[in-house]
């Protein structure tokens, strides 16, 4: 994979379009009673979003030309755990906007992410129990045994809202990349820490 900045910048703005695409058909499947596929997709759609989060990021604050950051860019591309994990990420601007002033709802909101964050070989698991027979707990289980009502309307809301403030997001990083990049150039220093500004949010709100 030779990266650069177009390629990036397309790859983010298509997998957002695919995250879309995913939100219809699981909606579909959904209101079809379709239940373990449509879990399926809005996972999928979850990874698609982190997909595009890791693209633009990258071209933000990423050395394109630096081979081990390249290599640690390819790895995560990958990654169902790392880009379901850059997707959670961007809970904590959808606490802002929806919880705005309502801090027991914005620390309910963020503790649960805080808890998928802590299980993302479960949620890998989830979606695997979607599509296949599984032995789980010692009980063979086909997808619709495993995947409940609750399970798709939790991750349906969360896949829903993940792409929406992605989606503008990034719409806005784009259009302003001239800009991100010649400050870049002028602070070489300064760089973009996702984990460190998540961190220091939840100690805002839980301080």
């Amino acid at each position: 994979m030779k990266l650069n900045q177009n390629l990036l910048v397309n790859t983010a703005e298509k997998s957002l379009e695919n995250a879309k695409e995913l939100l219809d058909e699981a909606a579909l499947l959904k209101q079809n009673n379709k239940l373990s596929r449509s879990y399926c997709l809005y996972q999928l759609s979850i990874e698609e979003v982190g997909k595009s989060l890791f693209c633009i990021l990258f071209v933000i604050d990423g050395d394109l030309g630096n081979k081990e950051k390249a290599k640690l860019f390819e790895k995560n591309f990958v990654s169902h755990k790392s880009k379901t994990k850059q997707s959670i990420l961007i809970d904590t601007f959808i606490a802002r906007i929806i919880f705005k002033g309502n801090y027991e709802g914005a620390l309910s909101f963020l503790i649960d992410s805080n808890d998928e964050m802590e299980k993302l070989n479960m949620i890998n698991d989830y979606k695997n129990y979607s599509l296949y027979t599984s032995i789980v707990n010692n009980e063979v289980r086909k997808p619709s045994e495993v995947i409940s009502n609750l399970l798709v309307e939790k991750i349906s809301t969360k896949a829903i809202n993940r792409y929406s403030v992605t989606q503008g997001f990034i719409s806005t990083v784009i259009k302003a990349l001239p800009t991100l990049k010649e400050f870049k150039f002028n602070n070489p220093n300064h760089n973009i820490n996702i984990e460190k500004s998540v961190s220091d949010f939840w100690k805002e709100i839980i301080e």
